[in-house]
């Protein structure tokens, strides 16, 4: 025997008709036949003693309906016919139903209370908009005594006009496409004289760069630090041409300033950063300017005045 796990199977509460619980129990147990569900029936109808063997003397039946009734004649209390009227009445739309769930809901209530089929019908149509055209378009259709297929082929039709109309009152949104950005090279905008400007920039960068690197590792091998301030000033200096009142040259003047070490311009090979010291082997100062070589001398010269002295 397999229930399903989803749904709970409900147990009859306490003023609840048992007519209304047939339907919940009736989805409850969708896995299960109507033999199954009889044999079921004392487990959740047994409110008092009296019911629960209502429900044990229908375990023979195999149609649940008819098992169902049996019962419910002494269960349920009888209706009278303005309660059933009531319960007609009672039927609206609320937000999200459809058409279909709402007529079929009137059709078995006005059934039960004897009400008349064009009644019902046009209580249906009150509760869609539309239903006035429809009634006065079908009014030799619509008639006292319907059978439930006239009544059915009816809400057909109406159904038909109802779903063509709600499509035509639907928004149709457009979905605006993105603007294209198209991507033009940064080359093909700019001018021949920026491109120079550009490259003379990034040489210039690319010597400050190399003119720090150079300092960085003579303030290390020196023992003395030098501030990024201080660096600029001194590539500066270095860089600039003296202005010895005379007029030289372009290609001579650029010839002339060419390093011999780096083969750069603007400065001379004894001040370039890439001279090497032949007593530490250093880079970026010269014999005579390390470090080395002047604690020796100093060394040298301390004897000498001893002696003197």
């Amino acid at each position: 025997m397999s229930v399903s796990a989803s749904i709970q199977i409900p147990h009859l509460k306490k003023g609840q008709l048992l007519s209304e619980w047939s339907k919940d129990y009736l989805r409850a147990t969708v896995m299960l036949n109507d033999t199954q569900r009889v044999q079921l029936l004392p487990s959740y109808v047994h409110r008092t003693r009296g019911e629960k063997s209502l429900a044990e003397s229908v375990s023979d039946k195999t149609d649940f309906t008819a098992a169902i009734n049996e019962i419910k004649k002494f269960i349920d209390p009888e209706q009278s016919h303005i309660q059933l009227n009531k319960q007609f009445y009672d039927v609206g739309r609320s937000d999200g139903d459809d058409c279909t769930s709402v007529f079929f809901e009137l059709y078995n209530k006005g059934t039960d209370a004897k009400i008349p089929t064009d009644m019902i019908f046009t209580r249906f149509l009150t509760l869609f908009k539309g239903g006035d055209k429809f009634y006065e378009d079908n009014t030799t259709a619509i008639k006292s005594e319907m059978s439930k297929t006239d009544m059915t082929v009816l809400f057909g039709k109406f159904k038909k006009e109802l779903d063509k109309k709600s499509s035509k009152d639907k928004v149709v949104i457009i979905k605006e496409e993105p603007e294209e950005n198209y991507v033009v090279d940064q080359k093909e905008q700019q001018p021949e004289w920026a491109k120079d400007m550009q490259d003379q920039l990034h040489f210039m960068q690319g010597q400050l760069n190399e003119c720090r690197s150079h300092q960085t590792d003579y303030a290390l091998s020196s023992g003395t630090e030098t501030t990024e301030s201080e660096e600029v000033y001194q590539y500066q200096s270095s860089s600039k041409p003296k202005n010895t009142g005379k007029k030289h040259d372009n290609k001579s003047s650029k010839q002339s300033k060419n390093c011999k070490t780096c083969k750069r311009s603007g400065h001379s090979a004894e001040k370039c950063w890439k001279r090497i010291c032949e007593n530490c082997g250093g880079k970026g100062h010269s014999d005579f300017e390390c470090s080395s070589y002047r604690k020796k001398e100093n060394n040298q010269q301390r004897p000498q005045s001893n002696r003197q002295a």
